[in-house]
């Protein structure tokens, strides 16, 4: 169990007691299409999570923060502390933004924010507008980059300069040359 998590007295993965479904099979894999329904306690146990963690402070202003990013799709990708990555999709549908597309994605993203930012963590976030590149003719993506900090109860984060951003993702991390540059971006 990470640090943070214990902290708040909640399990850092959601484990098999928390997502079942009726057979006793886990009831998501993130990432597969596979749907199963969940029992009514289930949703009981994501609510309590959601709320513990929405105690975290600064945690809901970030969310705020990436879902005003959320014009129509984008894709959230995280690095924790620990170095192991997490991407997920949203989706804004109407006034709300849809997390993943499995029960309990936007909990575990929760989860993980939570208790990998010690000492700190990183998140990218991809846009998509509705703007066409004319040249690639791909739907033209805006980047915004965030750095995130645990300290206590509290939720710290940082947004990464456009300058900043365009020279962490046009730079070999390795070696420090010039990567080739993306094509239909714009740095935020």
């Amino acid at each position: 169990m990470a640090a943070g998590a214990a902290q708040l007295g909640i399990r850092a993965r959601p484990g098999p007691s928390l997502l079942r479904s009726g057979r006793g099979e886990p009831d998501i894999s993130v990432g597969s299409k596979r749907r199963e329904r969940t029992r009514p306690y289930c949703r009981k146990r994501y609510d309590y999570l959601e709320a513990v963690l929405m105690k975290m402070q600064g945690l809901n202003e970030f969310l705020e923060e990436l879902e005003s990013h959320c014009n129509s799709k984008a894709i959230a990708t995280f690095v924790g502390s620990d170095g192991d990555g997490f991407a997920i999709d949203l989706e804004r549908q109407g006034d709300r933004v849809r997390y993943g597309y499995e029960p309990g994605v936007r909990e575990l993203f929760l989860t993980k924010l939570g208790s990998r930012c010690k000492p700190a963590g990183s998140l990218v976030l991809r846009s998509f507008t509705s703007e066409t590149d004319p040249l690639t003719k791909l739907p033209v993506k805006e980047l915004r980059g965030y750095v995130l900090q645990r300290e206590g109860n509290r939720l710290k984060f940082e947004k990464l300069s456009p300058e900043m951003m365009f020279a962490c993702q046009n730079t070999d991390a390795q070696t420090g040359e010039p990567l080739p540059l993306e094509q239909s971006v714009k740095y935020c």
